[in-house]
């Protein structure tokens, strides 16, 4: 079963939480991502990159970290977690929720960024300060500790102009 799929823009990432191991968090196969999209004749870069952590604790808080980036001068950079792991605004974060495969329940929220309402869906961006990056940690909003399992989570950088 190929638990990777890709969508134009999406990145799939794998948090392995066990409650055996050690107690250091060390990063699994990182996984990343690179699309265009074209504005008038001209061809943008937007790259993703997604990092997991594996051998965690149930009691781990960073599961994991994003980086968006664009060359781009022509929009701005938004991301959003993909549409099955239903993404929602918490405060000046992203919420989202990632399931493993026995159905348990995680949910996690992105380092705090500006948020866009687009098309009545919420968009974390860059604060003017930072321009064409986003940076941040994935972190367990849940209370208690996580079921062990596999853990995938999409997410989806791309331009917005208004």
């Amino acid at each position: 079963m190929n638990i990777f799929s890709k969508i134009s823009a999406a990145i799939t990432l794998l948090l392995l939480f066990t409650t055996v191991g050690s107690n250091a968090a060390s990063v699994e196969s990182e996984v990343s991502d690179t699309d265009t999209v074209v504005i008038g004749a001209a061809s943008e870069k937007v790259t993703l990159r997604v990092t997991g952590y594996k051998n965690l604790e149930g009691s781990a808080r960073i599961l994991g970290t994003y980086s968006a980036s664009t060359s781009s001068t022509m929009g701005r950079l938004v991301l959003n977690f993909s549409p099955e792991y239903t993404p929602s605004q918490q405060t000046a974060s992203l919420k989202g929720v990632i399931k493993n495969e026995a159905g348990d329940e995680v949910e996690i929220i992105t380092s705090a960024h500006a948020i866009l309402n687009i098309n009545g869906k919420p968009w974390l961006t860059s604060h003017p300060t930072e321009g064409d990056k986003l940076n941040g940690s994935l972190t367990s909003f849940s209370s208690g500790r996580i079921s062990p399992g596999v853990y995938s989570i999409g997410m989806r950088a791309a331009l917005y102009q208004q």
